[in-house]
């Protein structure tokens, strides 16, 4: 006898389905139907969130081989070479940078300058063998333009600018950087896509197809041009899912280059004046057999009266100081020879428009004035650092959003006396309320990690170079000296410091 169907309310799913006692077949089949679709959707929801965890842990990897090439530069000046893609595993030549690039594929980029690639040399770097492959069980390709894998001492391009070979374009063929073949050096992972990829081991199952929309990336051995695009293939037949990794230097662009730019507002120049840079130098042409100052000396030479014309055409001038270490232990010390007032720079400041019956110097008047003062960073004693650093942001104050105030330090060294510059640039990046709007752009002679990082933290650009003319380079970008053409070129003389045979220490 059948059951009376019940009305809606707390009947169950056999209650309204069936009157007979146990389930008809038709309620099994909904009920199978029903677990079905929530086990496809299931099923679904597990492969976005798979697709998704792959996709960001090689973008963490791609951003984690990054650092390395950048902290390898700093020590070593050169990026290095790729590895092999085709090496095995815990063989000789796994994740270790060819000898001169050598063996490697070629082809030629910008300017008809060679570009190499292979896979990243992560034994070469000092980073785990899970940084040579992505997530997807193929190996990470690095693409260098050759000539910034060897030092600049070593004939090859100086590390202080952005003059690559590389160039990345978007899907419809458009340049996808601020000038086409402006890239240094780029890492990639071919994603899901097997075209031309490169097992874990080494291994090449299928030849690239340039005609497959990843073919770009994959003839690497032919051009040196690689294609990155926002919207990303899922098509079987004709896979894109690639992600890349490209970090131009900030000084590929000359500030006369950038619409817009302008000077930073209140600047001061910090001349690392410890014993060491009484070394031997990289020279310019005019100082054969110089020392470490006097580079320093002769760059500044130049971009002072740089800075001062330019500053003089902003409508709201910055102050301009110039200091080499004044003094040791504390910052209270350095802030006495600095200033006349706790956190002033009354002593360092070199020009000031903003005084009341301001005039500009003549050339003869800053030469002058400029070449005296320089003339008295003698190198002697240790490295106070932090506490320079310091005393200056104080005394410079907070700046403005548009136009920071900005720290430029030539130094070629640690600190070794009082406080951790890294600890001073930590303070500042803590209290924006008032460091914010300050800058600290290094110019680094030797290589030194601890002096990219006060630059990081800061905000700040971090220049490497031991190149004469790229230092100079740096110091006219980081003054932001645009449009200015030189006056008559400065005398170059001997001072204390110098070494070789264009000048004697003093």
């Amino acid at each position: 006898m059948k059951k009376e169907v019940k009305s809606m309310g707390n009947e169950t799913i056999c209650e309204r389905l069936a009157c007979e006692k146990g389930m008809s077949l038709v309620a099994i089949s909904l009920i199978i139907v029903i677990m079905g679709s929530f086990l496809t959707a299931g099923s679904k929801l597990y492969d976005v969130w798979n697709s998704y965890s792959a996709a960001a842990e090689t973008d963490e990897k791609l951003d984690y081989v990054q650092g390395a090439m950048q902290q390898y530069l700093a020590r070593n000046g050169r990026y290095p070479c790729p590895a092999s893609l085709t090496a095995a595993i815990d063989t000789g030549g796994y994740g270790v940078e060819a000898a001169n690039c050598a063996g490697l594929a070629s082809a030629v980029g910008r300017d008809a300058r060679i570009v190499r690639t292979g896979a990243v040399p992560v034994r070469t770097l000092g980073i785990a063998d899970k940084y040579s492959y992505d997530s997807y069980g193929h190996r990470l390709v690095y693409a260098v333009t050759e000539e910034y894998t060897a030092t600049a001492a070593a004939g090859g391009a100086p590390v202080g600018q952005d003059n690559g070979a590389i160039a990345i374009v978007d899907a419809a063929g458009n340049n996808a950087t601020s000038t086409r073949g402006n890239i240094v050096k780029i890492v990639y992972s071919m994603g899901r896509d097997r075209n031309g990829a490169f097992t874990v081991d080494g291994q090449n199952p299928q030849a690239c197809d340039p005609t497959l929309a990843s073919g770009e990336n994959c003839d690497f051995g032919t051009n040196a041009t690689f294609l990155n695009r926002v919207g990303k293939s899922e098509n079987d037949a004709n896979l894109f899912v690639h992600s890349m990794a490209y970090t131009p230097s900030e000084t590929v662009v000359n500030c006369a280059d950038v619409p817009g730019a302008v000077t930073p507002k209140d600047t001061a120049f910090l001349i690392d004046s410890s014993g060491s840079m009484a070394s031997s130098g990289a020279c310019p042409d005019s100082l054969p057999g110089c020392s470490r100052i006097d580079v320093a000396r002769w760059a500044m030479r130049r971009v002072m009266p740089a800075r001062i014309y330019n500053n003089s055409r902003e409508s709201v001038p910055g102050q301009t100081s110039l200091t080499g270490f004044v003094g040791y232990s504390n910052v209270n010390n350095v802030k006495r020879n600095i200033g006349d007032t706790p956190d002033g720079l009354e002593k360092i400041i070199f020009d000031d428009p903003t005084v009341a019956g301001y005039e500009a110097p003549d050339d003869d008047t800053l030469n002058t004035t400029l070449e005296t003062q320089l003339q008295s960073y003698c190198p002697r004693n240790s490295t106070p650092l932090g506490i320079h650093l310091l005393a200056l942001a104080d005394g410079l104050g907070k700046g403005e959003p548009d136009r920071p105030n900005r720290i430029t330090i030539i130094s070629d060294g640690k600190n070794t006396n009082g406080t951790d510059p890294i600890d001073i640039a930590k303070f500042m990046q803590n209290n924006p309320d008032d460091y914010g709007d300050i800058q600290v752009d290094v110019i680094d002679i030797v290589g030194n990690d601890d002096l990219r990082e006060i630059s990081q933290r800061t905000g700040g650009t971090y220049y490497r170079t031991d190149n004469p003319d790229d230092l100079l380079d740096a110091l006219f970008n980081s003054a932001g000296a645009c449009n200015f053409t030189p006056p008559t070129p400065p005398v170059d003389e001997r001072g204390c410091g110098s070494s070789g045979s264009w000048g004697q220490t003093n």
